[in-house]
């Protein structure tokens, strides 16, 4: 499934024409800084947890297209440039160890969710959220062994989504909130697919500077999981994506 920034462009210049007047328009672009975390945990040794953590920061963007009362579409897009690449590997006796990642040369991470919004009579701002999102997940690196190589791993998600989301205004002020539960996504490394589950919460607060322009800052975390199938040494894994929000709110 392709995702394209076009097609919610044109939707939002499409919609407020034939749609009632009070229809409008809510993008929200913004800076990302956080940290994401790739674990894995071993059923047969329950007291080791090892992976790799790296520093985030990217951009965001989040459409809202109200077309008609109580119905929005929605899309959201991130995507997150990794640095600082470490090794980690911790236990229950509170060993720990991290190491640097010297041959890591980056990689991104990035999300996409179309979904439609439907509000909820007599619920004070909240409504249900249905759509369907994609994940992807690159890492590259260069070694300097056998007179030196590039080598890179990808992976990335791919399924349904559904959760809530609420908005309270207090003045000049809006406060965001949402969750999100992926029951079942397709996990595509290369060749081979396997089922992963994940949820996201996220909260925001807007400041509207005027009637059409504000300043946004808020928190988020996803974390999606991939149980490995019963084998001679089982691994499960699981992705931990921690930022914070600071951007610009323009609605019309």
């Amino acid at each position: 499934m392709r995702f394209r920034p076009i097609v919610v462009l044109a939707c939002m210049f499409l919609f407020p024409a034939v749609s009632h007047a009070q229809n409008r328009v809510i993008v929200d672009l913004g800076y990302l800084a956080g940290g994401f975390k790739s674990s894995f945990d071993y059923p047969k040794e329950k007291d080791l947890l090892s992976g790799k953590k790296y520093q985030t920061e990217g951009v965001r963007l989040e459409a809202t297209v109200n077309i008609i009362e109580n119905v929005a579409v929605e899309y959201r897009y991130e995507r997150n440039d990794l640095r600082n690449a470490e090794f980690f590997t911790q236990s229950n006796n509170r060993m720990s160890v991290s190491e640097s990642d010297t041959e890591s040369t980056g990689g991104i991470v990035e999300y996409q969710e179309v979904s439609s919004s439907l509000q909820i009579p007599k619920s004070h701002g909240h409504a249900l959220i249905i759509g369907v999102a994609k994940t992807r997940f690159d890492r590259t690196w260069h070694s300097e062994l056998m007179g030196g190589y590039d080598y890179s791993l990808h992976n990335s998600h791919v399924g349904f989504v559904a959760g809530g989301s609420g908005k309270q205004r207090l003045g000049t002020v809006t406060f965001d909130y949402a969750g999100r539960f992926y029951p079942r996504l397709t996990r595509y490394d290369g060749d081979s697919t396997t089922s992963s589950h994940g949820y996201e919460l996220q909260g925001t607060v807007a400041w509207m500077q005027s009637r059409h322009v504000g300043i946004i800052g808020g928190y988020q975390i996803r974390r999606l999981r991939t149980e490995s199938p019963d084998g001679f040494w089982p691994i499960n894994e699981q992705q931990t994506d921690k930022k914070v929000i600071v951007g610009t709110r323009i609605s019309f």
